[in-house]
């Protein structure tokens, strides 16, 4: 098995968000895309969910995948500080990029837009 740089336990993972701080008006950006697909967005390595709260705090449904376990949890951690209809919008799955998950329950749902960090993509109901 392949041991990843945020592994669990790692300070990686934990100090993640202070070490990340993307470029001007990131954010700003990657809502606006999710605004313009009208949602359910999915979003590729998603984290810690750096990306994934900001656009549930705009009123989109959006799921996270991520293939490390830490970087999920600091995302699940990040729960508790939002709001319940908030929270609601956001669901994180332990999986790969090609959704290749035995739990993962989202392949049997449609998205409007992928986001993935170093490019992105707006397609209509992307389904696997």
């Amino acid at each position: 098995m392949i041991r990843t740089f945020y592994s669990d336990g790692g300070l990686n993972a934990e100090t993640y968000d202070m070490r990340t701080f993307g470029f001007p008006g990131e954010i700003d950006f990657w809502i606006a895309r999710a605004r313009e697909s009208g949602g359910p967005v999915l979003e590729l390595a998603c984290g810690t969910g750096r990306v994934s709260w900001p656009i549930a705090r705009a009123g989109i449904d959006i799921v996270g995948i991520d293939l490390a376990p830490a970087m999920l949890a600091e995302a699940e951690r990040k729960r508790a500080a939002e709001t319940p209809g908030v929270a609601a919008r956001v669901r994180f799955v332990r999986a790969d990029r090609a959704l290749s998950s035995s739990t993962n329950n989202s392949r049997s749902r449609s998205f409007r837009s992928v986001l993935f960090k170093r490019c992105s993509a707006s397609i209509s109901n992307v389904r696997r």
